[in-house]
């Protein structure tokens, strides 16, 4: 497992024994569809590949609403600069951001 965060605000779990399990676990806007995952090889390397859907736009959409950007308390708001995985003493996630903020996700 591989968990990852950066500018774009995203905390992203990277699953290579089960790529289909991967997810974003924090940062999805509302109304913006979750992911898909596969692996691919690339020059001899595994790699698990994240397909995104093309953003939605106003035009596109019966809804414009739902193309606002809305923030949750769970989300970041700040570049995520660390990531840490803890076993002990119970599995957790730990992410913190640029502004000082940490996340503990169970």
């Amino acid at each position: 497992m591989v968990v990852c965060g950066g500018v774009e605000r995203v905390v992203r779990v990277f699953e290579s024994a089960v790529p289909e399990q991967s997810a974003i676990i924090s940062g999805l806007r509302a109304g913006e569809p979750p992911p898909s995952y596969r692996c691919s090889t690339v020059g001899g390397l595994e790699l698990v590949e994240e397909t995104r859907q093309a953003p939605r736009t106003a035009s596109d959409d019966s809804n414009p609403s739902l193309m606002q950007s809305t923030w949750t308390t769970a989300e970041h708001r700040a570049p995520i600069s660390s990531a840490i995985c803890l076993e002990f003493p119970q599995p957790l996630l730990v992410t913190a951001a640029t502004d000082g903020a940490i996340k503990i996700w169970r």
